[in-house]
Formats: structure tokens, sequence, C-alpha cells
């Protein structure tokens, strides 16, 4: 059974959705990519299907290793490129894994970041209105 990852984003009026998924091939130990893809408003920008890239925009095709994203690997120029901005947005992003039992409910200190597992969610809160309101 694979597991899928998928999410979308606006980013400056446009609808950005991209999709992951892994799974354990018989006779490995380590996750292998299944499929993946990008769109750009509904349009699709690349897909993969096990090893095969296909580059639509420009009728390309080629194989990856089976364990590497194919994402971070395309070589674009110029912040114009759907590829390239999605990239660049997710570069941004902060993953947490919030851990109910160890937040917090005061503030120690303001901060605008939160920590691994959120417990600083408090203070995290306080230094992000803080900084809404000086805006």
């Amino acid at each position: 059974m694979p597991i899928r990852i998928e999410g979308s984003v606006e980013l400056d009026g446009n609808i950005y959705e991209y999709g992951i998924a892994f799974e354990f091939s018989e006779g490995f130990r380590e996750l292998r990519v299944k499929d993946e893809k990008l769109t750009f408003d509904g349009v699709v920008v690349y897909s993969r299907v096990e090893a095969q890239v296909d580059l639509v925009a420009t009728s390309t095709s080629f194989l990856v290793d089976w364990h590497v994203v194919a994402l971070p690997i395309f070589q674009i120029r110029g912040q114009d490129n759907p590829i390239e901005r999605f990239r660049s947005w997710m570069s941004r992003l902060v993953l947490i894994a919030p851990v109910p039992t160890s937040i917090t409910s005061e503030s120690n200190e303001e901060s605008l970041y939160p920590d691994e597992h959120v417990s600083n969610c408090t203070d995290w809160f306080i230094g992000v209105l803080g900084l809404k309101s000086a805006i």
C-alpha cells in the first residue's frame, strides 16, 4: 500500500497542486517513488510513474532513479517557471510534528518560529501576533 502525500497552494492567484506516492517494493528495504505530479492551474507541468518522468511543456521524457524525488532535480532558470516558483515556495515551508502533551499554556518569550514539537505554541502565537500588529 503506497504512502501518498498531496497538497495545493495558491501563489499569486495561481493554483499549484503537488502529489507524490511512495511504496515498498518486494525485495527492497527502501521506499521508492511510485508516482509524482505537479499541476499549475489544472494543467499538468510534469508527471511521473515509477522511473518515467514526463515534462509536458517540452514533450520531454527521461528516467530517474526510483529512490529519487524528481521535483528538486529540475534545472530550470527564472522565477516565472511553475516548477521553480513552487519549489521556491516549498523551500520555505516548516514541517512540524505537534505533541499536545508537551505544549505549554503560558508564554515565556515571544518566538517567530515553532519548535519541532510545537511545545512553544503560545510563545509562537504571541510572536506572530506581535509581528502582524507591527506591520
